[in-house]
């Protein structure tokens, strides 16, 4: 008798044993959760790609001005969302130190300034 196993079935048995052989990897037995994290991101990337693909084409095609002004655009898209990633980042910092001063917990400059000279033996 031959064997006539799908191509499907053998990429399923290999993702089965693949599977199987990360569950228990890793010092913390995570190797299943990094596992499936590579995969979510790779499922992720793909849309990027098609997009990034179209936007190249859509710049070879278009004009020198066009390009220009599509590109122009871009920029200032970034350095948008770059500003509102900043304001976010400063913001959090804010909070966390109220959260300090709150909580008595001193902040990384305290803790840097104050001497770490080992106690003298009197």
């Amino acid at each position: 008798m031959s064997d006539t196993r799908s191509l499907a079935n053998l990429t399923a048995l290999r993702d089965g044993s693949v599977l199987r052989r990360v569950r228990h990897l890793g010092s913390a037995h995570s190797g299943l959760r990094e596992w499936r994290l590579q995969r979510l991101t790779a499922l992720a990337l793909i849309p990027l790609g098609v997009y990034f693909a179209g936007s190249m084409l859509r710049l070879a095609t278009s004009g020198r001005i066009t390009a220009a002004q599509r590109m122009k655009a871009e920029a200032k898209f970034h350095e948008l969302v770059e500003t509102k990633i900043l304001e976010l980042m400063n913001l959090n910092d804010r909070v966390l130190r109220k959260a300090g001063q709150v909580l008595r917990i001193p902040s990384t400059s305290e803790v840097s300034t104050q001497s770490h000279a080992p106690p003298r033996a009197g």
